[in-house]
């Protein structure tokens, strides 16, 4: 059989997606796609002092017989855990979520928040007044009952009064907890441009990798016509 021929790539293809590796990063993938940054953090959390007290806890009852494989599997589990979700390396970007309603509200010192915005001075429309516009924010929040959880819920919510504070919402809104994202849309570059389209323009391949990626949303093509 010609391996180059179409049918011999989808019989190929349908042999790589029915494997447990694939179905099994594939259902990862979508779930870390769905992930708030700071939602994620908390979550990973939560995993590190869970392992951490079954490993104090419950290794003399459960693992009673696997004295050589559990103890460095933990181990091992921790250290990635730590080490790929340290926030001592994204200190900024940590101090930024004090800008979240339900967090600002609890915070006394705005030093570090104001600190870690003006890293992003040249992307904000008026930097020079961003420690006011953060404490006007602040006070905005104080003494109201429901208070936006999120970084895309406050973005909601703020209006033109703060331009600033509503850009670095939406920074924080957007910034990916994996490269997954990026990795799938270069994975899907070869579904569409085979051999028989080597010559397309860039245009035309920037339109079709958008609407392949982003097959969910809805398409109203009559402008384009």
């Amino acid at each position: 059989m010609d391996r180059s021929s179409p049918s011999s790539q989808s019989a190929s293809l349908l042999v790589s997606v029915l494997q447990f590796d694939f179905v099994l990063s594939l259902t990862v993938t979508a779930a870390v796609v769905a992930l708030d940054l700071h939602f994620c953090y908390e979550m990973v959390e939560k995993v590190i002092k869970t392992l951490e007290k079954y490993r104090e806890t419950k290794f003399e009852e459960i693992y009673q017989e696997a004295l050589n494989v559990f103890l460095p599997f933990s181990d091992f589990v921790l250290g990635q855990l730590k080490s790929r979700f340290s926030k001592n390396d994204h200190s900024s970007i940590f101090d930024l979520f004090t800008l979240i309603p339900s967090s600002i509200v609890k915070t006394t010192n705005l030093t570090a928040v104001v600190a870690a915005a003006r890293v992003y001075s040249c992307d904000l429309p008026h930097p020079f007044s961003l420690s006011r516009e953060i404490t006007l924010w602040k006070e905005l929040w104080s003494g109201r009952e429901h208070l936006p959880q999120t970084a895309a819920e406050a973005r909601q919510e703020a209006n033109e009064i703060f331009p600033n504070v509503k850009i670095l919402l939406q920074v924080l809104a957007t910034i990916p907890v994996s490269t997954c994202s990026v990795e799938r849309s270069l994975s899907s570059l070869k579904q569409f441009k085979t051999y028989l389209r080597t010559t397309m323009t860039e245009d035309r391949l920037n339109g079709l990798a958008a609407m392949y990626t982003h097959w969910d949303i809805s398409r109203d093509l009559q402008p384009l016509t």
